[in-house]
């Protein structure tokens, strides 16, 4: 299938759907889409209280082609899974601790 031009500016339409078949099909979903608008608008902040900043080039989500998530955004992105997975299976997998990782990945550089 080819998305049209009509559809591009629309991806809440094809979310909306997929969170309303989820709900009727019994099935977990983790919405990428709302997370990457709540990243977007700078309203991020992960349990921990790590600020999740999405400005390019200087911020901490995405990496230097400015599309991807960094290793920090990588890891919002688990602990998105992660939250679904204990919710849904009543999994005890602990998150990412965002701070922590991300003092360890500054000892790297």
């Amino acid at each position: 299938d080819v998305i049209r031009k009509t559809e591009i500016a629309r991806p809440n339409l094809y979310n909306d759907l997929l969170i309303r078949w989820s709900k009727e099909y019994n099935y977990s979903v983790v919405d990428f889409y709302s997370v990457y608008k709540k990243i977007l608008a700078g309203n991020y902040v992960s349990e921990d209280g790590f600020n999740i900043d999405p400005s390019y080039p200087n911020g901490n989500f995405f990496s230097a082609d400015g599309i991807y998530p960094t290793a920090i955004g990588q890891a919002v992105l688990a602990n998105e899974v992660i939250k679904v997975l204990n919710t849904t299976y009543r999994a005890q997998i602990p998150l990412i601790n965002l701070t922590k990782y991300a003092s360890e990945i500054d000892k790297v550089k």
